[in-house]
């Protein structure tokens, strides 16, 4: 009511705006006589038949990050490079007020797999945080070395449960060498970040939750997945071991010969380290932070 905060309103309010604008310079678009030019619309013929005022042109706008002054949900992301940014805790204590638990983004590639973080915020006095969810899976430049760019990394994003109020996300895949599979499930979540137990969730939910899943390591190493146990990899600067493939039998996180990718990207010079460490290995080194 008149305020000038854009958190006083609650975020469906504002996607339903946003995808009533896109649908409307669509529709503008489509009932226009630039749906009928052979030539694209960002070609100098099309500039010259239509001049300067474009049909749609305003959500063509939108995408590119200087036309929206850096404030749009295509190509803004928190990260940057494959290296995340902390999401600032206004950000996911507006998104969890708004009933919103997880963010998955298919923009800014991150890698050969998808990257997850989890941004805790504690309200209201409760020493139980809520969790605000982010999954990047933009996995469209995975190995520089390919043709493509992409090569023949391949990961699957799956948001299951048994309501849209309360689910998880599980992940499988197979890393950029062809061999290297991965297999994980992460914490089952209910409306506003708050973690999801059993009826509302089935209980193998709850016990396969891998919560070692995008943790940021003293040395900079993030954890980004798991991998199947036995499965090599090399430490270095992409460099990875073509080892025989193995499936994960399960997304259990109990199993203590799990192995997880880690991987960092240098700031100054975006050179990526990857290594892999034992489930042991990955407590320890996040014990050694407190």
């Amino acid at each position: 009511g008149g305020s000038n905060d854009s958190r006083s309103e609650p975020a469906d309010r504002w996607i339903d705006a946003l995808n009533r604008w896109g649908k409307q310079a669509f529709e503008e678009f489509a009932k226009s006589e630039a749906a009928s030019l052979d030539a694209p619309l960002f070609s100098g013929e099309s500039v010259e038949s239509l001049g300067s005022s474009r049909p749609g042109q305003s959500l063509l706008c939108y995408q590119c990050a200087p036309g929206s002054v850096r404030r749009n949900v295509v190509v803004e992301s928190y990260i940057s490079r494959a290296i995340p940014r902390e999401i600032p805790q206004s950000v996911a204590e507006y998104l969890l007020d708004s009933g919103i638990s997880r963010v998955v983004a298919g923009h800014k590639p991150v890698g050969d797999c998808p990257m997850v973080m989890h941004t805790a915020v504690c309200s209201d006095g409760s020493p139980f945080p809520k969790y605000l969810e982010t999954v990047f899976a933009d996995t469209s430049y995975s190995d520089s070395k390919a043709e493509d760019s992409r090569g023949v990394a391949v990961s699957e994003v799956i948001v299951e449960g048994l309501s849209p109020d309360a689910n998880r996300v599980r992940v499988h895949g197979l890393l950029r060498d062809g061999s290297t599979t991965i297999e994980y499930a992460l914490r089952p979540l209910s409306r506003g970040g708050v973690d999801a137990s059993p009826p509302l969730v089935p209980e193998h939910f709850v016990a396969e939750d891998d919560r070692l899943i995008g943790k940021r390591l003293a040395d900079n190493f993030f954890v980004r997945a798991r991998v199947s146990p036995g499965v090599a990899r090399k430490a270095g600067v992409s460099e990875h071991a073509a080892q025989p493939k193995e499936h994960v039998p399960s997304t259990s996180s109990s199993c203590e010969k799990c192995h997880y990718f880690l991987e960092k990207t240098d700031v100054k010079t975006r050179r990526v380290t990857t290594r892999q460490a034992s489930k042991t290995e990955v407590l320890c080194e996040i014990n050694q932070q407190w």
